[in-house]
C-alpha cells in the first residue's frame, strides 16, 4: 500500500522491543520512521524509552527529519492497540523500553501492532 492509499484508515502500528537493552530498537525505530517519511508516509514515533533517546536524536538532527515523535512516560497494558484510533498518520512506530518479561511487551500491545526485535536472541 502506498502512502497515498492509507488516507482515512487507521495507522498501522509497529512497536519496536526486546527483552533486553542495547539491541537495537531506538536505531532501528528512528531508521524505520525517516525512511518510512522518506516514502511519503505520515509517521509518527513514540518514545516510550526512559532514556529518550529517539527524540534526543529527531530534534538535534533538526528539519532532516520529517516525522513527529513524542516521548511518553510509561506504557501501560493495552495503550498501544489505542495508537490505531491516531487520526493523521499512516504509520506509527513505537520504541520501547527492554521489558525482561515477555508478557509485559505482549499485554501492552493488545491484538493488532506487531511487534519486531530488532535482533535474534
Amino acid at each position: 500500500m502506498s502512502a497515498s492509499q492509507n488516507q482515512g484508515r487507521p495507522p498501522k502500528v509497529l512497536a519496536i522491543s526486546s527483552p533486553k537493552g542495547g539491541v537495537g530498537k531506538t536505531t532501528t525505530a528512528v531508521n524505520l520512521a525517516h525512511l518510512a517519511a522518506l516514502e511519503g508516509y505520515r509517521t509518527f514515533l513514540v518514545d516510550a524509552d526512559p532514556n529518550r533517546s529517539a527524540t534526543e536524536w529527531v530534534e538535534s538532527a533538526g528539519e532532516r527529519m520529517t516525522f513527529e515523535v513524542e516521548a511518553v512516560e510509561k506504557v501501560q497494558e493495552g495503550s498501544l492497540a489505542m495508537l490505531r484510533e491516531l487520526q493523521g498518520f499512516d504509520l506509527v512506530l513505537v520504541d520501547l523500553p527492554a521489558a525482561r518479561r515477555s508478557h509485559r511487551r505482549g499485554t501492552c500491545c493488545g491484538e493488532g501492532p506487531a511487534a519486531c526485535p530488532p535482533s535474534m536472541r
